[in-house]
């Protein structure tokens, strides 16, 4: 049936999933249960409009990357708490954040996959 399910979802929204993309993750995790498929679970976000105080442009750099790594490590908080009610089901699951244009992203890695 199937080898490989891709569950894309906009974690980046909402401070808490919605009931729809938690909906979506249990039917994704159901389907790759009894079909014995792969689930892959895809975040894609941006960093939108990071606001740089006026610092020399060294710090306004490094600022910027700080800033970038917290947005990194709060997404991948968000994975792992929308993952957490799928855990227990027993299925290979490989949670997937990126950074970047979320079309492009998804279609990248539903062809590499």
């Amino acid at each position: 049936m199937y080898q490989q399910i891709l569950l894309a979802v906009a974690l980046q929204q909402w401070e808490e999933s919605t009931p729809h993309a938690l909906a979506a993750r249990d039917v994704a995790a159901v389907l790759a249960k009894g079909s014995g498929a792969k689930l892959s679970v895809l975040s894609v976000y941006d960093y939108g409009k990071i606001k740089e105080p006026e610092l020399s442009a060294e710090m306004a750099a490094r600022y910027r990357e700080d800033m970038m790594q917290r947005i990194d490590g709060l997404m991948e908080a968000k994975m792992k708490a929308f993952l957490a009610g799928v855990q227990e089901m027993d299925i290979a699951i490989t949670p997937m954040v990126r950074a970047g244009e979320p079309r492009k992203t998804i279609i990248d890695v539903a062809e590499r996959l």
